[in-house]
């Protein structure tokens, strides 16, 4: 039953390409939240594949945990990467934090 609505949550995700090229366009934090999908749905197609025993179920498994990896990574490297931009000097958090000549 799991496999089934995560398979809809990620088909739906799939579905609407002009969403994922708008916020594609700029880092954003917002796209871990198409990681956690098809890492749900990774994980519930591994059940299922144990659950059924069928060929084509551990296929399944095969692609979409490669594909959760895949995108994991790549969302990381690219939190990574963009770090700076996350955190912007802001002169309120960093007065706070920032040692104080005396």
């Amino acid at each position: 039953m799991l496999f089934f609505l995560s398979l809809f949550i990620f088909m739906s995700l799939v579905c609407r390409p002009n969403l994922v090229k708008k916020s594609i366009k700029r880092f954003n934090v917002a796209w871990w939240a198409y990681s956690f999908p098809i890492t749900f749905l990774a994980l519930d197609s591994v059940q299922y594949a144990q659950e059924v025993k069928d060929h084509i179920a551990s296929g399944l498994m095969f692609i979409f945990s490669s594909m959760s990896v895949l995108i994991s990574l790549g969302v990381m490297l690219l939190t990574a990467a963009n770090s700076k931009r996350l955190l912007r000097l802001d002169p309120v958090l960093w007065s706070a934090t920032a040692p104080k000549d005396k």
